[in-house]
């Protein structure tokens, strides 16, 4: 027999919602959602930054060869011990199968 009592996806939003209000109370919910919403932006942004001083490293390291390995990983392929003509190549042909 299935239970009465079953809780999907939804219903377990509104059973935090109702239990933090409990807890915490009404008038702290809205300052909660603000301070989630902070904390998501600012790891969103410090992500952003991380990929952008990755992308800065491989151009330094790799000068113009870096958009290529860029290019490559953004094919999925991987770049590991490939020279960079190899990666030519292996775009290359991922490309002609797209085309």
């Amino acid at each position: 027999m299935i239970g009465v009592f079953q809780i999907w996806g939804t219903e377990w939003i509104w059973v935090a919602v109702v239990l933090i209000a409990l807890f915490v109370g009404a008038k702290k919910i809205p300052e909660m959602a603000r301070s989630l919403g902070k904390a998501k932006a600012e790891f969103e942004k410090g992500q952003i930054e991380g990929e952008l001083e990755i992308k800065k490293k491989l151009e330094d390291e790799y000068g113009e060869d870096a958009k290529i390995i860029e290019l490559a990983k953004s094919l999925d392929i991987d770049t590991a011990g490939k020279s960079i003509d190899e990666l030519k190549e292996e775009i290359k042909r991922k490309l002609d199968k797209k085309g």
